[in-house]
């Protein structure tokens, strides 16, 4: 199969025949998502790091335990931040974080940090998957460092990925 640069539609023939739109392996490192992995995944594994004291097992578990953990924690992350991102591609498009509009910013960070705030207290106060070490500042049974991560990281993804934008002229 012949790598083309745009997206054009299957012709007839041997590349016709999987009836699959080609990318070039520049427009992929390009996409959107590839961009939300390549930053989000790094600083959500250097957050669920950082935070290791305000978790219990930081003081209890095995290392082994704690890295396969934290790594575990911060595919998580980025699956969030996948599912925000398609919420708010559903309305504006997927190109909407070249965009300068708060609404769709709004909406993304409103949704990594409502399922965070579901999410830990389901596990930690429902479930007893993690608890807190004494350290966790915490409100209503939510852990509070785990809610600013979904301020910070949500918030510092969107900014690199806008400022690495190659579309955005420099102006």
């Amino acid at each position: 199969m012949s790598v083309r640069a745009k997206i054009e539609p299957p012709v007839a023939g041997a590349e016709g025949r999987a009836g699959a739109f080609a990318l070039s392996s520049s427009d992929l490192r390009q996409a959107p998502e590839i961009r939300i992995l390549r930053t989000g995944f790094p600083l959500s594994l250097a957050w669920e790091i950082l935070q290791s004291p305000f978790y219990a097992d930081t003081y209890d578990a095995p290392i082994s335990t704690i890295a396969y953990n934290r790594i575990h924690c911060s595919v998580g992350d980025v699956l969030i931040l996948f599912s925000a991102f398609w919420i708010v591609a559903a309305v504006w498009g997927r190109r909407w974080m070249s965009m300068a509009r708060l609404k769709p910013i709004l909406l993304f960070l409103a949704v990594g940090l409502a399922y965070t705030a579901f999410s830990e207290y389901l596990n930690v106060q429902i479930n007893g998957s993690w608890s807190y070490s004494a350290w966790m500042p915490v409100l209503y049974g939510m852990g509070l460092v785990p809610l600013l991560q979904w301020i910070l990281v949500p918030t510092l993804v969107l900014l690199i990925v806008r400022i690495s934008d190659p579309s955005e002229e420099i102006k």
